[in-house]
């Protein structure tokens, strides 16, 4: 099974198998990457821990769900939204 996948752009982001087609998939990849903008920012300009915390960190807010989870069932903006409330705790 794949965990990640790399982007045409060189960006490394969470595998999504039920993504069909090129659209889809830019989508997707879009998402992730205005998420993790935000969570960098949050985390201090370090990608490696936005990174860590996409993947990783389950949100109480939203059933314990990842953020990563949360791109996949096409909800970013809810995560945007979270990361921007929460200033630079978020990826803490």
């Amino acid at each position: 099974m794949r965990y990640v996948q790399e982007h045409d752009s060189g960006a490394v982001v969470p595998f999504s198998p039920a993504l069909s087609g090129d659209g889809g998939r830019q989508h997707y990849t879009e998402q992730v990457e205005r998420v993790l903008v935000a969570a960098e920012i949050a985390a201090g300009g370090d990608r490696s821990r936005a990174m860590f915390w996409f993947l990783n960190e389950p949100l109480q807010e939203f059933a314990d769900q990842t953020p990563a989870a949360l791109v996949r069932a096409s909800r970013a903006e809810l995560v945007v939204d979270y990361i921007e409330s929460t200033s630079g705790g978020a990826c803490g």
